[in-house]
């Protein structure tokens, strides 16, 4: 072969292929192997976060520390470290699988002795002025109700006298009834000072008036005659007595009062009745007792919203004092309160209000459907649901609420003691699943019936702006429920489906919607503007809600048939 036509760099011996093939196989198994050890950092260990520019800028502390202590720094923060603490300890209490099983809790003995079970029970609720929801729930459910007590009255701020806030719209519903549906109607005192003309929701405890008002004979007669001139007027069954938080020197003249409404009642042949915290002494319960018709012991709050988290009334916590209240008092006597709210103790709204956010059981549910979607519990030691979820801003949440279940184990306990019947605090706030299970004459009907949950009585929205859209229809909700062979209270329950009021999504109010306007049109469909709006409309692609008469709709369809076809709303 001619040497002029060989490859300058040809390896007749092929040592130079065999090492890089060598090179290239090394090359291989290191950038291999950098790359598995990369994933596995990756995989094993979270990336570290950038440093963050905020406090290196100017030079300045992201926090003024207040202490030597390292991670002490401002007063909020102190107790927002504080509060997640606590709230953490009782989340992890409640995490952990319960110590006793459901079948192995003992049933509680509510000591009914040789008192037969009532064949009749009376069935109250408490209303409020300051919640639309109390006036709906009573519209609802009037008819299975026996007394209404409304909160009506306040004293007032300089204590001589009381303000009186009676509801007409009730008057008005009940008096529209035939007079053997209606239910007795009382008025409730409260120890909570309004002043004029502010709403009684935002009334607040005040010492000085209380005690001014309750030491002082002339203040107390002033209200006698207020209250007598009240049920005279409205046609009352008489008054009920909520003396709450008052200091234990304050205990003669609150008992001396009651005596007083109790005598001026029994004048006009009506009933005087007086709610009892469970913090009272036994002597205390029974001197009231012995002052009015019928006492309401408040059998709830036993974890309260200024303290920590836990089960608001434990079906153990229910039966001890009720079984206490009759113990010291007749159970004729006692129409047993149960509480239908819930206590959100979170570790955002303590360090502003250093107490748990209050919830209805509507708003319970809304929190079920929110964007956690966190699932209800059942806790099978103390008959209490809860929520637990964690916002996107790590807000930790631990929600605890009494709901039909826990009112149907208190008022099946209550009639095992033949106790004159119960109380509901407060109408507008309760599982309306409880109405399900209330038969006549107030006796508990098959826990089966709570199953199904009806919507709440409120429309919610969603958004904000002036349009508004239903985005949902009401519809029911569901549990499975367990029942106790032994006891006959409900042992467990498994929300399968939540239940949803009305739901209106708002538009409108966005920031991108800042500079926009929404056209309506009234009283259409009209033959001469009608038409000239239409073509404008259409001419500039702009779509606009017509409001119409159903006389003008009669005569013109075709205008309202071309407004539809065009795409405007009706």
């Amino acid at each position: 072969m001619d040497r002029r036509l060989t490859p300058i760099f040809i390896d007749r011996t092929g040592r130079r292929w065999r090492r890089i093939r060598r090179v290239a196989l090394v090359f291989g198994v290191g950038t291999t192997i950098i790359g598995l050890v990369l994933v596995a950092t990756v995989a094993l260990w979270p990336p570290m976060p950038p440093q963050l520019p905020l406090a290196v800028a100017n030079n300045l502390p992201i926090a003024r520390a207040t202490s030597g202590k390292p991670g002490a720094y401002t007063r909020i923060d102190r107790l927002r470290v504080a509060y997640r603490r606590k709230l953490a300890a009782a989340i992890k209490q409640r995490g952990s699988p319960p110590s006793r099983p459901p079948e192995a809790i003992p049933a509680l003995n509510v000591g009914s002795g040789q008192r037969p079970t009532r064949t009749s029970s009376i069935v109250a609720g408490f209303f409020v002025n300051w919640d639309d929801n109390s006036f709906a729930s009573l519209k609802r459910n009037y008819d299975k109700l026996d007394w209404v007590i409304g909160e009506w009255a306040f004293i007032s701020a300089d204590a001589d006298s009381l303000h009186l806030r009676v509801k007409p719209e009730v008057i008005e519903l009940l008096n529209s009834r035939p007079a053997e549906e209606r239910p007795s109607l009382f008025i409730m005192i409260s120890n909570f000072a309004v002043a004029p003309g502010a709403d009684s929701a935002r009334g607040k405890f005040d010492p000085a008036a209380v005690r001014a008002f309750l030491g002082n004979p002339a203040a107390r007669a002033n209200a006698v005659r207020q209250l007598r001139t009240a049920v005279q007027q409205y046609g009352l069954a008489g008054t009920t007595l909520d003396m709450e938080s008052f200091e234990p020197g304050l205990q003669p003249a609150v008992l001396a009062f009651a005596h007083e409404l109790h005598d001026a009642m029994h004048g006009m042949g009506k009933l005087a009745t007086q709610a009892v915290a469970t913090g009272e002494t036994d002597a205390y319960i029974k001197r009231a007792a012995a002052a009015n018709d019928h006492l309401l012991p408040m059998l709830y709050d036993e974890h309260y919203s200024a303290g920590d988290p836990g089960p608001i009334a434990s079906q153990r916590f229910y039966v001890t004092q009720a079984r206490r209240f009759a113990r010291l008092v007749s159970p004729t006597k006692l129409v047993l309160t149960v509480g239908a709210y819930g206590y959100d103790w979170n570790d955002a709204e303590a360090i502003v209000t250093h107490q748990a956010e209050l919830y209805s059981f509507q708003e319970t549910m809304r929190a079920a459907r929110g964007p956690a979607q966190p699932r209800p519990h059942f806790d099978p030691v103390s008959l209490n649901p809860y929520l637990q979820w964690t916002d996107p801003d790590s807000t930790d949440h631990l929600l605890w609420y009494l709901d039909g279940t826990t009112m149907y184990n208190a008022m099946e306990a209550g009639q095992a003691l033949g106790v004159a019947g119960h109380a509901i605090w407060r109408l507008g706030s309760e599982d309306p699943s409880i109405w399900n299970a209330l038969g006549r004459h107030g006796l508990m009907v098959s826990a089966d019936s709570l199953e199904r949950i009806p919507p709440g009585y409120d429309a919610e929205f969603d958004g904000t702006g002036e349009i508004l859209q239903i985005t949902y229809f009401p519809q029911d909700g569901e549990r499975n429920l367990r029942i106790d062979s032994t006891s006959h209270w409900i042992a467990g329950q498994t929300l399968v489906k939540v239940p949803v009021p009305y739901v209106m999504s708002r538009t409108g109010g966005q920031p991108r919607n800042a500079h926009r306007v929404a056209l309506t049109f009234d009283d259409g469909p009209d033959p001469r503007w009608t038409p000239m709006i239409l073509d404008t409309l259409r001419s500039r692609g702009v779509k606009a809600t017509f409001f119409v008469i159903g006389q003008n709709v009669d005569t013109h369809q075709r205008l309202l048939k071309r407004e539809y076809d065009e795409g405007h709303e009706i």
